[in-house]
């Protein structure tokens, strides 16, 4: 089965889409689900120590503990 990936990196708020082939034609644009509770995420990301990544709002919260790990608007930063 082929597919379209569709991301929208915004500078809050970062979302996504897929488009599966039918029957050799694009169908219908879904939005999928990122986290638990919505089909957008915070555009923040958490380095932990051990390489592992976070995003969203449990990136924010580490924000407050670990402020040097946390990147915020990156998109300004790649244009």
């Amino acid at each position: 089965m082929s597919y379209w990936l569709g991301i929208d990196v915004g500078t809050t708020f970062t979302a996504a889409a897929i488009c599966r082939q039918e029957a050799g034609r694009p169908g219908v644009p879904e939005v999928v689900g990122l986290g638990t509770r919505s089909t957008a995420v915070s555009s923040v990301l958490y380095l932990a120590p051990d390489g592992q990544v976070v995003v969203g709002e449990a990136a924010e919260r580490r924000a407050v503990t670990d402020p040097d790990r946390v990147v915020r608007e990156f998109k300004r930063r790649i244009g």
